[in-house]
């Protein structure tokens, strides 16, 4: 086989094994972080605890659920709050691994601290990716009580294949994709576009967060400024040029020997000013 061929070969999908009781079962792992299957899995139910999950999550078992979805929702409530207040003693050791790396001489305080932020972020995610939900071939959800996410597993995943087999994914990352759905059938306001009645976008999935309006803000107000300093430079040109006019008697001889020791100077916004020369009179 050639080499191009071997190139545009698609990539198999990953699959996720688990046992029903000691019936062996697969369906194809779906992760748009690009995260690896989870090696153990277990099934959960409507009957599992919120401390049992969150211990299994953070051994690296992950929950294939097969409850009521809304339960499964709120199953990540708990979860979360254990991450973000964990136990004393492991509160304890996050504190001292805090204030080793923020003593160590080769690093750097501020860096260290980041560095620590990243890692529990991580962390977290790890854990709450825990509970899979599993999606049926036409992009259904086969759970109780379980929303219709058709539109929006389209809008991430494409359109569906019929001769697809079941796949998995996890909770949260599923509940991204409903949310990035809404936002885009409801429309998100952007003040800095100017008239209420027309200054809201349709988002779709994957793109730049449209919560972040503080940057198109930011870029609005920096183009607003930038216009007023260009004005502000043209009138000085002006003014400046008329009275070197004047000093000259009117020939441009003086002008144009003063414009090369008395250049204007760029401003902060990098605007640079006009260049005028006098026609003669």
């Amino acid at each position: 086989m050639k080499l191009s061929a071997l190139r545009t070969m698609p990539t198999p999908p990953l699959a996720l094994h688990w046992l029903d009781g000691k019936v062996p079962c697969n369906a194809v792992w779906r992760s748009e972080r690009g995260a690896s299957p989870p090696k153990k899995v277990v099934i959960a139910d409507d009957t599992i605890t919120a401390d049992a999950a969150y211990r299994l999550a953070c051994e690296g078992t992950a929950l294939l659920w097969r409850g009521n979805f809304q339960n499964a929702r709120q199953l990540l409530q708990p979860m979360a709050r254990r991450v973000d207040q964990p136990a004393k003693r492991t509160q304890r050791k996050q504190t001292a691994k805090g204030s080793i790396a923020a003593n160590a001489e080769s690093a750097k305080p501020v860096e260290s601290a980041f560095n620590l932020h990243r890692q529990a972020q991580a962390q977290r995610a790890r854990v709450l990716g825990m509970v899979l939900i599993p999606v049926l071939a036409g992009l259904s959800i086969p759970s109780r009580r379980s929303p219709d996410a058709r539109q929006a597993c389209t809008e991430a995943w494409g359109v569906a294949n019929p001769d697809s087999c079941v796949s998995v994914v996890s909770l949260r990352e599923l509940l991204g994709f409903i949310s990035a759905h809404e936002w885009r059938k409801k429309r998100v306001a952007m003040p800095a576009l100017g008239d209420p009645h027309n200054n809201r976008i349709h988002p779709h999935y994957g793109v730049f967060s449209p919560v972040r309006g503080e940057y198109v803000e930011l870029v609005a107000t920096a183009l607003k400024a930038s216009s007023a300093a260009k004005k502000t430079q043209d009138k000085y040109c002006v003014r400046h040029w008329h009275r070197q006019w004047r000093a000259g008697g009117g020939d441009g001889t003086k002008w144009r020997r003063a414009s090369r020791s008395h250049r204007p100077r760029p401003t902060r916004l990098g605007v640079r000013t006009r260049k005028l020369k006098p026609t003669g009179s």
